[in-house]
């Protein structure tokens, strides 16, 4: 076999595409490979300039290719004969034949990863389920909104929102239906909004939204009435009408704070009263609640350490029969004994509790405690009466409540039929039926007692308790 066969049957082989040209830019080899690649048989392009083929190397042959040649690897476009445009790692290397520069050129297609990279980039930016800007592409956005509003001399919205009983969806139905609901909310939300404006979803079923150059706060409110108002409309979720509402808390710019984060985190807490006050509505941040953001993660750090430190007290309230005057129960009512702030009631502490992972511990902690001082009156002779424990949302919701009073009756010796738990509702808990109603079922099978906090009329799960 000659150099010339030998040399031909290796570029033929080889994977990349491999173009050899003279020191002007003559195509003298064309590959097989490179005829798939560019859609050129060789014949076509053979004593043609490969500027044709790849027009970035135009300055490198108008330069006859004369100074010195330093192998590198670059990124161009390659024209395919239909006149397509692609993406190519080109790789060009000197050589001496017979005195003459020549030079090889080795060309590897990268559409497919440049694609990749373009959808990893899109994923980085665009949510996968909603195709809504994710955090991060929010947030460069709402600066360019903050920088846009100090140039026009105007204001800067920004919205947070949380669907309401989201999971009861997730849960009473499937997280397909889920699904389905957060990509009808996104486009509910997008409708109500401009073009200059963007919504994104920021995780879970929380979506922000920027409102960029307002003249007004009340273009703010109307805004978030528009989105109130759309989300009447009933949800079709795979065969089910579902009725949804949101809680939305707004923050303004320049007014409430001067940088994203913050005016995120304010608009969280704006969000949070609406939740407070029952939902479905919008609250726009005030001073006031700055000025308790220092005292709530204040009392987060302390609250972590109560337990531990024996601050936490159970005082008993006792519930009398009117008609003998004679005590029938009492009722389990949980105090902290703050070191510095004197005695807090539930109320003062409760909200901050509910957002830690320590409302665990403590509801656990106040149900023992309470069942153990009941058996301990009983032990001393006392008329055995009924101890009435609160549940809260928090700790109905996890699994396992049905197990762990049995554990407690257990420990303490106390008969069930001495324990009343009082039970958030059905709307309070954002549990599925099935879930809420087999915890109820579960709970009277072990002989303790139920209170409802929602007795509403016609409840099938108090009618199922009654029977």
């Amino acid at each position: 076999m000659d150099s010339e066969r030998m040399l031909r049957t290796i570029v033929d082989n080889i994977t990349d595409g491999v173009i050899i040209v003279d020191d002007h830019g003559i195509i003298n080899l064309f590959s097989s490979t490179a005829e798939r690649m560019f859609g050129y048989p060789e014949n076509e392009v053979l004593e043609k300039e490969i500027v044709r083929l790849i027009p970035q190397l135009r300055s490198d042959t108008e330069a006859g290719l004369n100074g010195p040649m330093i192998p590198d690897t670059r990124e161009v476009e390659g024209i395919r004969k239909d006149g397509t445009a692609f993406q190519v790692d080109l790789t060009v290397h000197e050589v001496q034949n017979q005195g003459r520069r020549t030079f090889v050129a080795i060309v590897r297609d990268i559409t497919e990863r440049k694609q990749a990279e373009q959808q990893l980039i899109h994923l980085a930016h665009y949510d996968a389920l909603t195709g809504l800007p994710t955090r991060t592409l929010f947030q460069d956005r709402a600066k360019h909104a903050l920088a846009r509003a100090d140039r026009d001399e105007k204001l800067a919205a920004v919205m947070y929102m949380d669907l309401d009983h989201f999971k009861q969806v997730n849960d009473g139905l499937s997280h397909e239906a889920g699904d389905q609901l957060l990509k009808a909310t996104a486009k509910r939300i997008t409708s109500c909004l401009r073009e200059v404006d963007t919504v994104s979803r920021l995780g879970g079923d929380e979506f922000a939204v920027i409102l960029e150059s307002i003249p007004h706060i009340d273009s703010a409110t109307i805004a978030a009435q528009k989105i109130l108002d759309v989300m009447q409309d009933p949800f079709h979720l795979d065969g089910h009408e579902v009725h949804m509402t949101v809680s939305i808390g707004i923050t303004l710019y320049p007014m409430d704070d001067k940088d994203f984060n913050s005016l995120l985190k304010d608009a969280d807490m704006a969000m949070y009263r609406v939740k407070q006050a029952g939902r479905n509505g919008y609250q726009l941040f005030g001073a006031d609640m700055a000025e308790n953001t220092a005292v709530v993660q204040l009392m987060e750090k302390e609250i972590a350490h109560a337990l531990d430190r024996g601050e936490l007290l159970l005082y008993y309230q006792p519930r009398v029969d009117l008609l003998n005057g004679r005590i029938s129960g009492v009722e389990a009512l949980l105090r902290w004994q703050h070191p510095e702030r004197g005695l807090l009631c539930a109320q003062d502490f409760m909200p901050v509790l509910e957002k830690t992972k320590h409302i665990f511990a403590v509801d656990e902690w106040v149900l023992h405690t309470a069942c153990a001082q009941s058996r301990r009156w009983q032990q001393t002779g006392l008329l055995p009466v009924r101890m009435t424990v609160n549940i809260s949302p928090y700790r109905f919701r996890r699994r396992g409540l049905k197990e762990l009073v049995g554990i407690v009756l257990k420990e303490t010796g106390l008969l069930a039929d001495f324990l009343e738990l009082d039970v958030p509702g059905e709307d309070m808990v954002g549990v599925s039926k099935n879930h809420y109603s087999a915890t109820l079922q579960g709970l009277r099978a072990l002989g303790v007692h139920i209170a409802l906090a929602d007795c509403s009329a016609g409840n099938p799960f108090i009618e199922a308790l009654q029977r």
